[in-house]
């Protein structure tokens, strides 16, 4: 899973999240959150700041723009 691509994809990710004032994890969890029939997410923190870096990724909006890049980043 250590590949280029893939470290290409989390680069684009960061990229994106940055530009929302986001971490990468929230940018991933607020897109799991458009995703038709996903339902809750419940990710999982080993500590307080996790947790609200967690809890505040379903306060970030994306445009249809946004999620349309992330899809095509991970393939879905």
């Amino acid at each position: 899973m250590l590949t280029d691509g893939n470290f290409a994809k989390v680069r684009v990710l960061a990229e994106m999240a940055e530009a929302c004032s986001a971490s990468v994890s929230q940018l991933v969890l607020a897109y799991m959150l458009t995703l038709p029939g996903m339902g809750p997410a419940i990710p999982s923190s080993s500590s307080a700041g996790q947790l609200e870096d967690n809890a505040t990724a379903a306060q970030l909006v994306l445009s249809a723009e946004q999620c349309q890049r992330i899809s095509s980043v991970v393939g879905y």
